[in-house]
């Protein structure tokens, strides 16, 4: 059929394209204009499974694998007199795939077919992974938002039960530590044994801590909870002043000297910010040095955040602890050397995490100071 085919090409050429094709590793064909074979090579018999002869003369779409799902056949026909065109087909029984390349020839149609049964094993490996992948990302998803939905009514349920308990503790706490203050003041010149009094003394100082403790945790507890978007800005400046004026005793105990740079207007309860930069006065002026305390509190600006600094004089922070110290009950020193219940940057963080902001230990070293800053949105 080789020779057959070489003389209606009459030319050296057509044969040498005969020799080439069937030396080709890719298996081809050409076909006449009614797409029947006039040329086969080993490679397209090998992957038909059909010897040459059963082939030659015979219509290509009679024996493509999988000729029935070609879409339009009449419409391939057609642009094939423009340019290439190219298509897949697969076996009925599913175990050959091959992409067909058709070009138009002088005699008729040039066709170059390739195996793709491994592409598409891997495009079908592929899917099947992205379809478990899809599948297990659902599952993580539904879970995660299941784990945060339990998590949230926990911390709910937990803010509600601190909430609930510090209030209700605070009056029995009082009348601890008043009935302890009036039976002092009643045995005050009256001789009672030295061990009474330490126990006294003990249930007084306890009570008193507790005091502060139940306080400091209800603080905590209506931090937490959500007071829903803040009616209007409110002047940082105006509630430094306040702020100033609530801590005006311990500020001249201290000789403390507190100073701000000129102070934004912000969208947040003006209870938060109070909260925020009384807690944060209340250390610079608590873990001073031997100096007298020196505060500056300032603002820059950001896009979309004010970002506050408050920078003490103090006995300042190890950088290693810079984490450690916002978390609950936290402490560095001693109750006896520092008093105080270790909830204040807890507070402090629980505030403005509400607005989307965070909080942390700009700058600090031992007897050099520190410097605290947080964010808070513009709007």
């Amino acid at each position: 059929m080789t020779a057959e085919f070489a003389s209606r090409g009459s030319s050296i050429e057509a044969v040498r394209a005969l020799e080439v094709l069937e030396n080709a590793g890719d298996a081809a064909a050409l076909l006449d204009p009614q797409w029947r074979f006039l040329y086969v090579n080993r490679a397209l018999e090998e992957m038909f499974r059909r010897p040459r002869a059963e082939l030659l003369g015979r219509g290509f779409w009679e024996v493509l694998p999988g000729a029935g799902n070609i879409p339009d056949k009449e419409r391939l026909t057609g642009s094939l007199r423009e340019h290439a065109v190219h298509f897949e087909s697969c076996s009925a029984e599913g175990d050959l795939w091959i992409e067909v390349s058709a070009y138009p020839a002088p005699e008729g149609v040039a066709v170059l077919v390739r195996d793709i049964g491994s592409r598409k094993k891997a495009e079908r490996d592929l899917a099947l992974d992205n379809a478990r992948l899809l599948e297990q990302s659902e599952w993580a998803q539904r879970e995660l938002q299941r784990s945060n939905e339990d998590l949230r009514r926990a911390n709910q349920d937990l803010e509600a039960f601190a909430y609930s308990a510090s209030h209700d503790l605070q009056e029995p706490l009082r009348n601890v530590s008043l009935s302890a203050q009036l039976l002092q003041r009643a045995l005050h010149g009256v001789a009672v044994p030295e061990e009474a009094e330490k126990f006294l003394a003990g249930i007084l100082s306890g009570a008193q801590r507790m005091e502060r403790l139940v306080r400091d945790l209800l603080a905590y507890a209506r931090a937490a909870r959500p007071m829903g978007p803040p009616r209007a800005e409110v002047d940082a400046h105006g509630v430094l002043a306040g702020v100033l004026i609530s801590l005006k005793s311990r500020i001249e105990q201290s000789r403390a000297c507190v100073t701000s740079d000129p102070l934004p207007r912000l969208a947040i309860h003006h209870v938060h910010l109070a909260q925020l930069l009384q807690n944060l006065l209340s250390n610079a002026l608590k873990y001073r040095s031997a100096d007298p305390p020196r505060v500056h509190i300032a603002a820059r600006r950001e896009p979309g955040w004010w970002v506050f600094s408050v920078a003490d004089n103090g006995i300042g922070i190890d950088l290693r602890y810079r984490e450690q110290i916002f978390g609950l009950f936290k402490r560095l020193h001693a109750r006896e050397q520092y008093p105080g219940s270790g909830l204040g940057l807890a507070v402090c963080q629980r505030i403005v995490e509400q607005y989307g902001g965070r909080i942390w230990l700009e700058r600090s070293a031992p007897q050099e100071g520190s410097v605290f800053c947080f964010s808070l949105p513009e709007r």
